[in-house]
């Protein structure tokens, strides 16, 4: 997984015309971040990240990928958060959740919402719980 050290640690938004290059690095954090409340397939995440309808993110440490998730734009006027799985969560959520709310008010979105487990609770205390799906909480917070 050389190469990826350049970048600097954390949360990382890929180019569409990178993601073949990266993707194969990623997807089993992807997989790991897809058992959460969702019925979507890794193949149509990979779609929908190369036609544009998401963002692929990679995090990393040092040389090291050690996370993935993905973000879309979503009907009313949300950034959802998805497939979203890694190692030392702990060590980046505070990061992801400051990129993708940067990143939710450059697209001009009212709320992230993302499903996680319960445990997601202490690492995002800002965020309420909206609701459950599958044993899984719906997190959401307003983007200011």
């Amino acid at each position: 997984m050389g190469g990826f050290g350049m970048i600097g640690d954390g949360a990382h938004m890929i180019p569409t015309e990178e993601v073949p290059r990266v993707w194969n690095h990623v997807r089993m954090h992807l997989v790991k971040g897809l058992q959460v409340a969702t019925d979507t397939t890794l193949g149509e995440v990979h779609d929908d990240v190369l036609d544009g309808l998401a963002d692929l993110w990679m995090i990393t440490s040092g040389k090291s990928i050690i996370g993935a998730f993905v973000t879309a734009r979503v009907e009313p006027n949300d950034m959802l958060v998805y497939a979203l799985g890694g190692d030392r969560i702990n060590e980046w959520s505070k990061d992801v959740d400051d990129k993708v709310t940067t990143w939710a008010k450059a697209c001009s979105t009212d709320r992230i919402r993302f499903y996680g487990r319960k445990a997601w609770r202490r690492l995002m205390p800002h965020y309420q719980v909206a609701g459950e799906r599958q044993g899984h909480n719906l997190y959401q917070k307003a983007v200011t």
